[in-house]
């Protein structure tokens, strides 16, 4: 009986052992080059970084090498107390810092990194992401982030509602970026937004509209509203199942409704961005499909809500260019 329960007893603590010793011995890495950018860490010139060298290291790396790009940070993990990781005008696909959970400041820029989960990096406070093909990036968790800067990605949202402590902000030159929220309580403490270049980004969600300092920078079409997607213009992703269409979307100088599904259409109500009604279209009388003129309406994007004799309002998303 008594070694029916000391096997078990064994066997669950060497499994213990082993995940809270993930590191032993020395640091297995995949790039020489990376190995070799970190010769300060060796302390006693083996030519080795031992795990107990890494866990020992709590300053900033600097990751460069002068005559060859590194590809691969295979090994970061096993530095558990780094304050700084800056990586920035290297050859990275991918990048693992789940296991750097004391990380302030982390510069990736100039690389070639598509996503990147920062959900373990609570004390987070200065990032840059610029010049990478990243799609998206969420920062809810990181409540101390002092310095967000991502210019030039491929990113189509960035949501900061929850960075209260945010100073700085670039997002410039983001062919892809549709909305931007920064509505998070204390815009008085932005004292450096740049939005500059953002061909698709025609709202800004803020705290007040009315206040925007010299630090503030954004160009068209970008505006600042307090609610960028007012109830009456909320989109519903499944309005097409409805029994409404619309096409082209994108569309230029005209758009056509087909409806087949729901009640004779009423009327057509185009509005802007930020709620603002720009034009009405009267549907009564017609049966299953119309064309619209779009030519009095600049190019951005726009909420086509559209309402049928019984009242009933559904809501449809429409990019002109």
């Amino acid at each position: 009986m008594k070694n029916q329960l000391i096997i078990p007893l064994i066997l669950l603590l060497i499994v213990t052992i082993k995940v809270q010793s993930q590191c032993s011995g020395n640091v297995n890495f995949v790039d020489p080059n990376f190995k070799e950018s970190l010769y300060p860490v060796d302390t006693n010139s083996d030519g080795e970084i031992s795990c107990a060298e890494a866990a020992a290291f709590t300053g900033s790396l600097w990751v460069f090498d002068s005559d060859h790009k590194i590809y691969d940070l295979t090994g970061i993990e096993a530095f558990i107390n780094i304050t700084g990781l800056n990586c920035i005008n290297n050859d990275l696909s991918t990048l693992d810092v789940s296991k750097n959970t004391k990380l302030e400041t982390l510069y990736f820029s100039n690389n070639k990194i598509k996503n990147i989960d920062l959900s373990k990096n609570l004390a987070l406070k200065n990032l840059s992401i610029n010049n990478n093909p990243i799609t998206s990036i969420d920062v809810s968790k990181n409540k101390e982030l002092f310095l967000f800067d991502g210019d030039n990605t491929q990113i189509e949202t960035l949501d900061f509602s929850k960075n209260n402590k945010l100073k700085a902000v670039d997002f410039g030159y983001n062919n892809k970026l549709t909305s931007v929220n920064l509505k998070n309580g204390a815009n008085t403490s932005i004292w450096l937004l740049t939005g500059n270049n953002n061909p698709l980004l025609t709202c800004i969600e803020v705290d007040d509209a009315t206040y925007a300092p010299s630090g503030w920078n954004v160009d068209d079409p970008s505006v600042f509203s307090e609610d960028c997607f007012p109830a009456a213009a909320k989109v519903t992703d499944q309005v097409l199942a409805s029994g409404v269409a619309l096409y082209p979307n994108p569309a230029t100088d005209q758009v056509t409704f087909n409806w087949d599904k729901l009640a004779p259409l009423q009327k057509v109500t185009v509005h802007s961005i930020n709620g603002s009604i720009m034009k009405t279209f009267d549907l009564s009388g017609m049966h299953s499909s119309t064309t619209l003129s779009l030519q009095e309406l600049p190019n951005g994007i726009y909420m086509m809500k559209v309402q049928d004799r019984n009242g009933v309002t559904i809501t449809k998303k429409l990019q002109i260019n």
